[in-house]
């Protein structure tokens, strides 16, 4: 692992305004990244020595969205709340931290790293599978619940070698995991991730990502296309009809939509347009994470067991014929079985 020491300053107002509204980003001098292998767009973890409070260091991520050149070089800024993502006790700029290229802590196990607030870095896979990929990139306490999904879909459909990767970050003090490890899903750097970067050129035939958000139920959304995620919106409604939790597909307007490119659900996959990414609010996952994660299962077992289509015929129209195909209707959600038995219908009708 390589580091160097900094201090912490504040964000030029006029020139930084990116660094004020996020509290995920920092600027930092090229000079002195370079040495450590980080540059633009990676993401640093930050640990800070309370004084008088010797091995009880406090932790964050940033991705550094802003090379700025620092006279001395040692210099990192960042708006209040990003100082404050570190602990609330910081004080006022300039502080000294040390900046480490490595993110996350590998070598612990779960356990360990939830003892010690800390933040690890998990993947599942056989070197060479490219149908499915399922992550939780907010796993552990950042958004609760979410790893465990990822993990419990993977397990189901390990006839499959499905791949799964998580990262989970653990509270330190009550509640503070999001605010210290929490990176946006477009900002995640594979050179800052190892085990991301094992994966992120493969080119998965589909992905899905489960998250959490402050809302009710469950938004379907990602850059995949509307058929595949009206498919597994119908399949939710149905294990989560009567429970009171909405299903909604997420809409182009949609902050949480998921449809980025950037968006690391959507660049595992080989054509950039194949990413799912489920928000659910706490109740959901609480009470029906388990009967989201079986639901979404049933909707991949059965696209896995299908060839994908060949780029050279993905354009030719296909005539639909007046029979309908069979298929072992109960494990396709009732709402999905009528909509394909609608689509099959003979033109006319």
């Amino acid at each position: 692992m390589a580091r160097y020491q900094a201090a912490v300053r504040r964000a030029v107002a006029a020139e930084q305004p990116d660094l004020l509204d996020r509290a995920e980003h920092c600027s930092a001098d090229g000079e002195a990244l370079a040495p450590i292998g980080r540059t633009l767009g990676h993401q640093v973890r930050l640990q800070w020595e309370p004084p008088g409070q010797a091995g009880r260091s406090a932790v964050a991520l940033y991705t550094i969205s802003e090379l700025r050149t620092e006279t001395p070089a040692g210099v990192v800024r960042m708006g209040s709340a990003g100082r404050h993502r570190i602990s609330p006790q910081v004080p006022s700029p300039p502080f000294e931290v040390s900046v480490e290229s490595v993110v996350a802590r590998r070598h612990l196990d779960d356990a360990t790293a939830a003892r010690l607030g800390e933040f690890v870095e998990r993947l599942r896979d056989d070197g060479s599978h490219r149908g499915l990929i399922v992550i939780a990139p907010h796993g552990g306490d950042i958004e609760r619940h979410t790893d465990a999904q990822a993990r419990q879909v993977a397990d189901r459909l390990a006839d499959h070698a499905v791949s799964s990767w998580s990262c989970l970050g653990f509270d330190q003090e009550p509640g503070d995991a999001y605010r210290r490890f929490h990176i946006t899903s477009n900002d995640l750097h594979a050179a800052s991730f190892p085990e991301l970067g094992a994966v992120i050129g493969r080119g998965f035939r589909y992905a899905v990502a489960f998250h959490g958000f402050r809302g009710e139920g469950v938004l379907v959304g990602g850059a995949a296309p509307f058929r595949l995620r009206a498919a597994i919106a119908a399949a939710l409604e149905e294990v989560l009809d009567g429970t009171g939790q909405p299903v909604r597909i997420a809409g182009p307007d949609d902050v949480l939509g998921g449809s980025n490119p950037s968006n690391v659900v959507n660049r595992l996959t080989a054509n950039g347009r194949s990413g799912v990414q489920l928000e659910q609010g706490m109740r959901a996952r609480e009470q029906f994470g388990e009967a989201i994660a079986d639901a979404v299962a049933r909707v991949f077992a059965i696209r896995l067991t299908r060839p994908p289509v060949p780029p050279s015929r993905a354009s030719i129209p296909v005539s639909i014929p007046a029979s309908r195909p069979t298929f072992p209707s109960a494990s396709i959600p009732a709402r999905l079985r009528q909509w394909w038995s609608d689509r099959r219908q003979p033109p006319g009708r």
